[in-house]
Order: structure tokens, then sequence, then C-alpha cells
């Protein structure tokens, strides 16, 4: 019995009980069949390839992993719409297609099946892959192939397959960069060559032993683009050159926009950079370089896996040319100095262009070290010019002056401008004898000193350049005065007669120039060559001997064919007569002396 709310009991009736008990068995009956069910419901576990999958074969099997699928009933099975249900095959619980040559692009795959199942009567999936069998194509926009880079960072950019990963590997050899410093070390002349700190301008004190006088190096300047201040980013290139290459893609293989801010990257000498390329293709990777050929691998990856690698090379040429003047100071004390050149590029061969005094002296590509020729050097102030140019264009120059003193004595080198010393001081002694210097002897080649040179360069038939040269020298040391109406010959020495010859003149017909003139050069032992006159038509050249028109000496005048020389022995009784062609005879033992005192560029003076 049992109570109720009212506290009256009800006696149970077994009926009921059983019935309640038949329920409960019925219920667990039930759950335990759809338990069953779920649990043993086909589903699908995994298929092959994979939703959105991108495969890089044309042979592909599709397979889908279903247990129980040996139970299915009118199982579907479609490939881009085609019935390919009797190609399936069954095998422990996997259903499989062996689908060959298949195009590139996007394939669906689609599959339908019924179960037995109350739970999952049906069994379907749909869904898509790409097959991509072509490797994506690159198009380098910049740089250009060898071009010369003359800015950093270097930006690579181009095109290539929409999405591909874009892989730019960078071989720096650094083994063949070598500076101008360390060739200077190389040629053991490091100590002897200062290199200023900044490299792009160098300028290096002299040669000269330590006992020399103090001497100090120009300094260079640079022309040509300066190197760009670091940067945290450098923006993409918008609309590189190029076109889009590559196959096929899925429709979320890309993002749609152009490349942001592109980051640099400092190339080490194995450097690897990875990008994605844009909706459009294009991708863009800023590197920061040092100044040398590089060479750099582009590699696209498309996401089938497709790779294509693309070779570049090209020259980064930021910095100018390391340049290295050396042998030269403010004030040099040998008139042939050596003046050493170095200059190098990591970029290449620099360009050399070197000027002495205004004069072109040197101008080629440089490899290295180069030691200009030795040439004598004129007393006195001179320039030097030279500029190195990269491949680039970039420039380095060096220009000094320099003073060259190597000697105290007159007659021992050229005198030019800027020329001080005792020397300087005999030479307006010099002229000053001879009317042509009238200022202050200040032993320095100033402008009256010039002047003055000039003066007696014209008056003696010279270009006037002033210099104090051999001709100009040798003008101040003596003279050579003839008398053709006495037919002698007196020569002066600083003023002061020292001899006097009989000579003969010209003939009526070939007269003698009168007239100032200078000697300007002098032979021994010279072949007699028949001049182009009337009287010498038909003759042969005579070779030097005994028996030679002109004799052993010549002394030849700036007038034109007429000179001073001997006479064989059977013309010795023409001296002393108007016998000529126009020349000088003197008797051989006379004019073998004065051939000793003369020098050339000694006034030769004419009187009728």
């Amino acid at each position: 019995m049992k109570p109720t709310s009212h506290g009256v009991s009800v006696i149970a009736s077994p009926h009921t009980h059983r019935y309640l008990v038949i329920a409960a068995v019925a219920l667990a009956a039930v759950v335990a069949f759809l338990t069953f069910e779920l649990f043993t419901a086909p589903r699908i576990e995994a298929v092959s390839p994979g939703p959105e999958t991108f495969l890089k074969d044309s042979n592909v099997q599709i397979s889908v992993d279903l247990p129980g699928a040996d139970k299915l009933s009118d199982l579907s099975l479609r490939l881009d719409g085609r019935d390919v249900t009797p190609n399936v095959h069954v095998s422990d619980g996997r259903l499989y297609l062996d689908a060959d040559r298949l195009s590139d692009g996007q394939h669906v795959v689609a599959l339908r099946a019924h179960t037995s199942n109350l739970l999952r009567p049906t069994v379907h999936k749909t869904w898509r892959f790409v097959v991509d069998t072509v490797a994506p194509r690159i198009e380098i926009s910049r740089p250009k192939r060898d071009a010369a880079v003359t800015a950093l960072p270097v930006t690579l950019a181009g095109t290539t397959e929409a999405g591909a990963t874009v892989t730019v590997s960078v071989d720096l050899d650094e083994s063949g960069r070598v500076g101008a410093a360390a060739i200077a070390a190389d040629h053991d002349i490091v100590d002897r060559l200062t290199v200023s700190p900044t490299p792009r301008v160098t300028a290096a004190p002299s040669i000269d032993p330590p006992s020399s006088a103090p001497m100090a190096g120009g300094e260079g300047t640079v022309v040509g683009p300066p190197p760009p201040e670091p940067a945290d980013d450098v923006a993409g290139d918008p609309s590189p050159a190029g076109s889009d290459a590559g196959s096929p893609s899925a429709s979320t293989a890309a993002d749609s926009g152009s490349p942001g801010p592109t980051p640099t990257t400092s190339a080490s000498p194995t450097t690897e950079v990875r990008v994605i390329a844009d909706a459009s293709g294009r991708f863009t990777v800023a590197l920061t370089l040092p100044d040398g050929p590089t060479a750099v691998r582009i590699t696209a990856t498309d996401e089938a896996g497709n790779a294509f690698t693309e070779p570049g090379r090209f020259v980064v040429d930021v910095d100018p040319p390391d340049l290295i003047v050396g042998g030269l100071g403010k004030v040099v004390r040998d008139s042939k100095p050596r003046i050493t050149i170095i200059a190098t590029d990591q970029a290449g061969t620099p360009r050399v262009r070197v000027r002495l005094d205004g004069e072109v002296v040197y101008e080629k590509p440089l490899a290295g070290q180069f030691s200009l020729p030795s040439k004598v050097l004129a007393e006195g102030s001179h320039t030097l010019l030279v500029t190195a140019t990269d491949p680039g264009h970039n420039v380095t120059t060096d220009d000094r002056e320099f003073l060259v003193n190597s000697t105290e004595k007159l007659g021992k080198a050229t005198l030019i401008a800027g020329a001080k010393g005792h020397d300087v001081r005999d030479l307006q002694k010099l002229l000053a004898n001879q009317d042509y210097f009238k200022g202050k002897k200040t032993g320095v080649y100033d402008k009256a000193t010039i002047k003055a040179v000039e003066h007696m360069q014209t008056s003696l038939g010279m270009t006037p350049d002033g210099i104090a040269g051999p001709l100009v020298l040798g003008a101040l040391r003596g003279r050579i005065v003839i008398d053709q109406s006495e037919h002698r010959l007196y020569f002066y020495v600083g003023g002061t007669l020292k001899r006097t010859y009989s000579v003969a003149t010209g003939q009526p017909a070939w007269p003698t120039p009168n007239g100032t003139f200078y000697v300007q050069w002098m032979t021994k032992n010279p072949t007699w060559t028949p001049p182009d006159s009337p009287w010498a038509a038909g003759a042969k050249p005579i070779p030097p001997g005994p028996n030679n028109p002109v004799g052993m000496r010549w002394i030849g005048t700036s007038y034109p064919g007429v000179g001073i020389h001997g006479v064989p022995p059977s013309e010795d009784d023409s001296i002393g007569t108007y016998a000529s062609h126009g020349c000088i005879r003197m008797h051989e033992w006379d004019v073998e002396q004065l051939y000793a005192w003369v020098t050339t560029g000694m006034p030769v003076i004419i009187r009728p």
C-alpha cells in the first residue's frame, strides 16, 4: 500500500508493475539500437586529395576513407560532373579512383551513396582540388641584367604567378674585394702612403725619405651621388614591368591589392629573403648590398610545389673609387719624382685621368697601382689633377699643387713660375746684365722674371713662353757675333770676348742672312743632304767623313738651312771669302773648338 497526498493509501496493481518493466526494457532496447546505429553509421573520415589542395602531378588517385564502404548502395562518384562510378574500386573501407592526365586547373569531386543506417541513410561530400603542373615564370623588371645600381637599397622587382613564394638568394664573393690600402700594403708602400679615414677621398704625403722637408698632401673632393641615409623600409614598386606568368590557381590563391612597404634586408655572404607575390603576381625585395658584382637567384614556388629559378646579375656601385696619390708633397726635392697612383673600385675597374700642368699624361682604366713614367720637371710650381671614375660614374678627385726645388745651381734644371733659390737669383743677374731684367733680384721666379725671359725670347726669335729652359740658359751664357764684311766670328762668354775666328760667308747669289738668330740644334759627324736649291740639283747625300761638304761639326741656327760648319781640306782656302751658299764656313779645327763651347739657345748675331 502506498500513501497518497491526502493520506489515503493506494494498493499498486501487479499488472501495472509488469507494464512498467516492459516499457523500461523496450526503451533500453531502443536506446541500444539507436546507439548501435549511431556508432556504426557510415561516415567519411578522410579524402585525398584534400579540399583546396594544390597538386603538381596530373595523375591523381582520388580516395575516400569510408568504413563500411562495401555495404553502400546506389554509389555515385562524379569528377568534374562526369560519372566515374564504374571506375571506382572498394577495398578495406576505402573507395579509390585513378584519374590520369587531369588538365591543369580546378577539379570538383562529388560523392553520394545510400546506406542501411536509419540515422544516416545517405552519405555525400563535395570538395575541390587544383592540378598545377606548370612552374611559375619570373620576369625581373629591375635591376636589369648587368646594370649598375648607384643607390641603396637595391630594389629587386618583378612578376611571377600570383601567390607564389619568391625566394631571393644572394651570393657575395668577398674574396675579390680589394681596396687601395690593401694594394698599397701588398706593394710594400703602406708606410709611404697614407689613406685618409674616409675611403672615398684619399690624399697621401710624399714618398720622399724622412730627411726631406715636411710635406703635406692635398685634399681630394668627391663628385657623385652621396650615400643615402639609412632607412627602416622602402616603398614597394606598385607597377613593375612584365606580365603575369604561371599556371591556373584556385580562387583563394592570393588576396588582391598592391604590395605594401618592403622591409630592407642587409645582405651577408649567404642571404635568403622570402616574400609572397601579390594578386597581380608582383613582388619587391629591398636589399642593402656592398659595392661590387652581385649574383642573385630568384626562385618562385607556387602552391603546388612547382619551382622556377631565374638568375640575376648586376653591379652595386654606390661609393666612389678609392684613390691614393703618393710621391708629392708641398715641396719636391727631386726633378724626377716617382708619382704613385692606386685606384680601386669594388664595382669594376675605374678609369683614371692624370693631368700634369694641364696636360693629360695618362687616361686609361687602372686596375690597381700605376707609377707615372719618370719625367724631368722644371724647377717651380706644378699642378697635378687625378680623377678616378668608376662604372657607375662616381668620381673621386685628387687636385694639388707642388713645388719642385731640386737644385740651387743654374743650368741644372729648367726654371718656371714659382721656382725659388740661388739659381733663380743667378738667372735674374744674367738677364739684368743683358738689360732684360730691371727689377729686384729676389730669387723668386715671379712675374717680372717671366716678363724679362719673354722679352729676351722675343728678341732672339724664340717662342715667348717665359720658361727658362736650355735655349734661354744657353742664350744667357754666351753669344756668337758674325761680321760678314770682316769675315770674322766673335765668340763671347758672359759679355767677355773669348775667341775670334776667320769664316767664309755666302756668295752674292746665295748671301748669308743678316739678323739676330739663335743656335737651334747641333750635331757631330753630320750627313750632308742636298738642299732644295738649283745649285744642289742632282746631288746625292754624302755620309760623314773627311770629304763631307759640312765637315765634322754642324751648329744649326734658327734661320732655316743656315748653320756654322767645317769644310773638307779641299775647301780650306775659301775661308775669309764670300764662298758659301749662305752658311758660315770655318776651318775644321776651329769649328770643333767652338762646338765644345757653344750650347743651344745662344744668340747668333749676323751683321753685314
